[in-house]
């Protein structure tokens, strides 16, 4: 974040590099937003070793071993058009994707019994954050 930034600067500058026995490197990504693209192609490059990290993340100046992290999906199902008066004829691709959602949904709650202590909540969630689909009226 933006203020994380301004105060690992801050605090570098009361810093007296000269003094370090090791080396001290300040990283900034950028892109997270749109897929973390500076992160990425900073871990592909591995341009050096770390022993400490300070991940500037929002947590309330909660000090933190671990982050939960994030995965994003897209889904695409797809059916095959019939006539409403002869839907044996085709596959309602909106019936499958109301089913897939019901089986993420029991697999949240499944994840629910794998607790972490340490994040809020305590286990892995799922979330179904947009659907759309057909073109039939």
């Amino acid at each position: 974040t933006k203020a994380f930034i301004a105060a690992a600067l801050t605090a570098v500058d009361s810093i007296h590099l000269t003094k370090l026995k090791t080396p001290l490197a300040l990283v900034f990504t950028s892109d997270e937003e749109i897929g973390c693209l500076g992160a990425k192609r900073l871990a592909a490059t591995r341009p050096f070793r770390v022993r400490y990290a300070i991940v500037g993340e929002p947590t309330s100046l909660q000090p933190m071993r671990a982050g939960k992290g994030y995965c994003l999906a897209e889904i695409v199902v797809r059916g095959r058009e019939a006539h409403s008066a002869y839907p044996q004829l085709g596959a309602s691709a909106i019936f499958r994707a109301a089913r897939l959602i019901q089986a993420i949904e029991e697999i949240a709650e499944e994840l629910k019994s794998d607790r972490r202590d340490g994040f809020d909540p305590p286990y892995t969630t799922l979330n179904v954050g947009l659907i759309n689909g057909g073109s039939a009226k």
